[in-house]
């Protein structure tokens, strides 16, 4: 796993694996650009070195030209276009004549030093892009690479696959689901490389929360598991580096127990840590609402101003001399006695935003105690683990949730040492020799309730 590193308001980590096949023909790419961060899947397809060749130049030509873009206004063009000049060099990778090439004949879009390999004519790859700016993010794909805009535990945006049981389900013949397990799931209708000038892609801008999650992947990952499931999966835990790392294990342990054969998997995904100034749209629930709420209220307006209009005459006050008579002394009251002179009254304001924050801390002790308690079960796990990949792999979720709790105890220096050497035991080298890793573990185990211990205690 991969920490996708930005200087731009988000979080990010990413993977790749081989799945069951004997090549890993997937290449994701991230890197800051001028105007934002831009993240790149890329599903080759080929025989022999074919696919990842063509997912390689994808990335590379994509990732070269959205560096030269200097104005945001101009990202969505450009990001169009430089996907239009990854199919053109795929194409002249094998030798080709490139669509582009009667629009731009002296141009070459082949990345300097690589050379023409007509042998591999067919190769081609699928591309799922985001570039999030501080404006918005824009979701480019082609083929069946997919990014998703996730909200709390709810899809609000998805691409539509380029792909033959995409066009069933839009024409309404099968389901999503059905569309998933067919046998014709891995026909596209668009690839890099191999649709030539009827290649297109499908470029939008969608605005964004802070703490919406876009989720790049390849059909490897979306593919192994419903969409209930998966998006539960990628969004039932806080930590971005643990989701990443749990969601890849589950799609290869599927893959196993499925006979082994499964495709290679990428997933890269990002969680925004501010809003976009282009603003959120309101759904059509709460339109309705809005909308609603606007009726009732200018009916309740109406109705009093009939009821005013048609009240009887004997109902309106006769006013009241001011006489002698009428007026009674105004005695002033006398102020409540103080128990603590020196004492500052309480307003009910301040007290109700003391309570506020007061309810906040609380909240965020008892999450950071779940987690700790998550990791607990989870390092004791370890005990159980024999094989060194899985041990390995179950360590570094464990690190990966570790490091997104260890920034939120900075206000408690003495749980914040406990963590990190907790932390930096969990690699040494004694956690792989049977005869000690129980032991190993048991410490581990140890400073964490001891860490926990602390908070609790502080709650």
């Amino acid at each position: 796993m991969e920490e996708i590193t930005t200087s731009y308001q988000a979080v990010g980590y990413a993977e790749s694996r081989i799945g069951g096949r004997s090549e890993n023909q997937d290449t994701c790419a991230f890197t800051d650009t001028p105007v934002g961060l831009l993240v790149l899947v890329c599903d080759g397809m080929g025989g022999g070195p074919g696919g990842k060749t063509a997912s390689m130049i994808a990335a590379a030509v994509i990732t070269e030209r959205m560096k030269k873009v200097k104005r945001v206004e101009d990202a969505e063009v450009k990001l169009t276009a430089a996907i239009a000049a990854a199919n053109a060099a795929i194409m002249e990778a094998t030798g080709q004549e490139s669509p582009l090439a009667a629009k731009f004949p002296d141009k070459k879009f082949l990345p300097e030093g690589m050379k023409i390999r007509p042998e591999l004519k067919g190769m081609g790859s699928t591309v799922a892009a985001l570039l999030l700016t501080k404006d918005y993010a824009l979701i480019a794909h082609v083929g069946d690479s997919r990014v998703y805009q996730l909200r709390g535990r709810k899809v609000v945006h998805r691409t539509t696959d380029h792909s033959r049981v995409m066009l069933r389900v839009l024409r309404g013949d099968i389901s999503e689901e059905e569309a998933r397990t067919s046998s014709d799931s891995n026909i596209i209708t668009q690839a890099l490389g191999h649709s030539g000038a009827n290649m297109h892609s499908d470029v939008t801008k969608v605005p964004y929360l802070k703490g919406d999650r876009f989720v790049l992947c390849s059909d490897g990952v979306w593919g192994a598991f419903p969409q209930p499931e998966l998006v539960a999966m990628l969004t039932s835990n806080r930590n971005v580096g643990g989701t990443v790392d749990n969601t890849v294990i589950s799609v290869d342990d599927a893959g196993r127990q499925a006979g082994g054969t499964h495709d290679n998997l990428t997933l890269a995904l990002i969680e925004t840590t501010t809003n976009s100034t282009l603003p959120v749209k309101m759904n059509k629930t709460t339109k309705l609402m809005v909308i609603a709420l606007a009726v009732i209220a200018a009916a309740s307006i109406i109705l009093n101003v009939i009821l005013w209009c048609a009240r009887p005459k004997s109902e309106t006050t006769e006013p009241v001399n001011p006489t002698v008579e009428n007026v009674k002394p105004v005695v002033p009251e006398r102020p409540e006695t103080q128990t603590n002179p020196k004492a500052e009254p309480q307003t009910e304001v301040g007290q109700s935003e003391k309570d506020d924050a007061t309810s906040e801390l609380n909240a965020r002790v008892d999450d950071l105690t779940r987690q700790l308690d998550q990791l607990i079960e989870e390092v004791e796990g370890l005990k159980k683990v024999t094989d060194k990949d899985a041990k390995t792999s179950m360590i570094n979720s464990i690190k990966a949730q570790m490091k997104g709790i260890l920034p939120m105890v900075d206000d408690n220096p003495a749980v914040k040492e406990l963590l990190n050497k907790a932390f930096n035991e969990l690699d040494a080298k004694i956690m792989f020799i049977p005869s000690r890793c129980d032991g190993q573990i048991n410490a581990i185990s140890k400073m964490l309730r001891t860490a926990n211990d602390q908070l609790k205690s502080k709650n």
